[in-house]
């Protein structure tokens, strides 16, 4: 059986683009490592990596990440919404299939020991490797932050389980432990107040008398001008994601504040998708093996191999020349199919799901729209009654940032699917590198938008 681990490492940066393209490009080239997913948010200020692979494996990408990080992140220049302690500032292994969670403690161990070694920076032990039973929350080792650590590091209660007792004066101290799979979800509010979003943050997690398997915290976002509900879901079959939902929804409506969406962080086991789906759509004696891809996905692993036949190789175009040709037909065939007015009718759909117009400002459903489709403009433009401020479909998305056509747009975020970089956006949408520039930026920050936008392509395209 394949040995599996899920290594799901945080790091402290999520504004520079340069600087993530960097370390998207190192884990990408590491042997034996996959690199599923990542996750950079702006306002928090800090990307969440999502890789597999095995323990050897693994253990050799970290190193290079922690390398990387030490050279390019400054913590006494950091700023941002999420509490961090330091550069990688947290580091948990997830047995997924063929280890045990004791491997995934053996592993977390070993690579503490080898990072404060090499980089001279404090370990602590979390979750299920922690050597203390006041270690095992993440939070209990956090608090204080970076500016805090360097006088609460002189506590002999909190000496460090590996390297120095004294904090790395630009990558602070990091967590690194073992944990089974949790779900980052944040739920985003349709006020400014903060206290609105601590309040409800108060009534879910389970320090405060909540739900047991839930840790959250009041955050805000600076960039939208609205608050966030920012949670860790440790045990999603005890605590599933609708159940935090509703009693969120239900504590924001005592405030008079809506829910104006919600994003999960990072990847998301699917039994924890197909709970949600049988609570909202009451579905009866449904499981996860009527999911049409997982019963092809688990078809296709029981067939057994067929004999190999050898073959004498053909010759054939080069792998970058079709690349090449691929990203040249799927440019051409985006532009020449959408239409702005469908793919604006799609962003509809999308931002505001139930048909109420939200206003991305204060986030007041009290809108008027006052200029219709037409034509000549088929953006829709709104003003809002509580801040009456003007926005349009597009105002507070990527698409705000150029007037390119929107299939544009949709051709950048198929193009990144297939790996593309700025240089290869500004060769085949035939953009400055300027505006290549901030596509690339635009839809790799916003990983629920860019899935969105392929999702719906075979849509919008028949």
């Amino acid at each position: 059986m394949m040995r599996i681990i899920e290594c799901v490492p945080n790091v402290s940066e999520g504004r520079r683009a340069e600087v993530l393209d960097r370390f998207v490009r190192l884990l990408q080239a590491q042997p034996g490592v996959l690199l599923l997913d990542y996750h950079a948010d702006s306002d928090h200020n800090r990307t969440v990596f999502t890789m597999i692979g095995d323990g050897p494996a693994l253990l050799s990408a970290m190193l290079a990440l922690y390398d990387l990080a030490v050279e390019l992140i400054d913590m006494r220049q950091h700023r941002g919404e999420h509490p961090r302690a330091g550069a990688v500032d947290v580091c948990p292994f997830v047995p997924i299939a063929g280890v045990t969670m004791e491997d995934c403690v053996a592993l977390a161990r070993e690579l503490g020991r080898q990072v404060a070694e090499r980089f001279q920076i404090p370990v602590f032990l979390y979750a299920h490797a922690a050597t203390r039973e006041d270690r095992r929350e993440l939070p209990n080792i956090r608090k204080g932050e970076f500016e805090g650590w360097f006088e609460k590091i002189k506590d002999p209660n909190w000496k460090p389980d590996f390297g120095p007792d004294r904090v790395h004066p630009t990558a602070g101290i990091t967590v690194i432990g073992a944990r089974p799979p949790l779900i980052a979800y944040n739920v985003n509010l349709g006020t400014a107040d903060l206290a609105v979003a601590d309040r409800i943050a108060r009534a879910v997690r389970f320090s405060s008398g909540g739900f047991r398997n839930v840790q959250a915290r009041g955050m805000k976002l600076e960039a939208r001008q609205q608050v966030q509900v920012s949670m860790n879901l440790l045990d999603f079959r005890q605590t599933p994601i609708h159940r935090v939902f509703e009693v969120i929804r239900a504590e924001a409506e005592r405030f008079g504040v809506p829910v104006v969406g919600s994003e999960i962080v990072g990847l998301v086991p699917l039994e924890a998708i197909v709970q949600a789906a049988d609570f909202y759509l009451r579905l009866e004696n449904f499981s996860v093996d009527q999911v049409l891809e997982w019963r092809i996905q688990q078809a296709l692993a029981e067939r057994p191999a067929p004999p190999a036949a050898p073959s004498p190789p053909t010759p054939g175009p080069r792998p970058r020349a079709l690349r090449r040709v691929l990203m040249s037909l799927v440019t051409r065939a985006v532009e020449a199919r959408l239409e702005d007015a469908d793919i604006l009718e799609w962003l509809r759909r999308f931002r505001w799901p139930d048909a109420q117009v939200h206003c991305p400002h204060c986030g007041s459903a009290q809108v008027r729209a006052y200029r219709s489709p037409s034509r000549r403009r088929v953006v829709v433009t709104y003003r809002c009654r509580s801040c009456r401020r003007r926005f349009n479909d597009k105002t507070g998305t990527v698409f705000a940032q150029t007037r390119l056509p929107m299939a544009r747009w949709f051709a950048a975020a198929l193009l990144i699917e297939l790996g593309a970089g700025r240089r290869s956006l500004q060769r085949y949408l035939g953009v400055d590198r300027a505006t290549a520039r901030r596509m690339w930026n635009g839809l790799t920050r916003d990983a629920r938008l860019r899935q969105a936008i392929i999702r719906s392509m075979a849509d919008l395209l028949t």
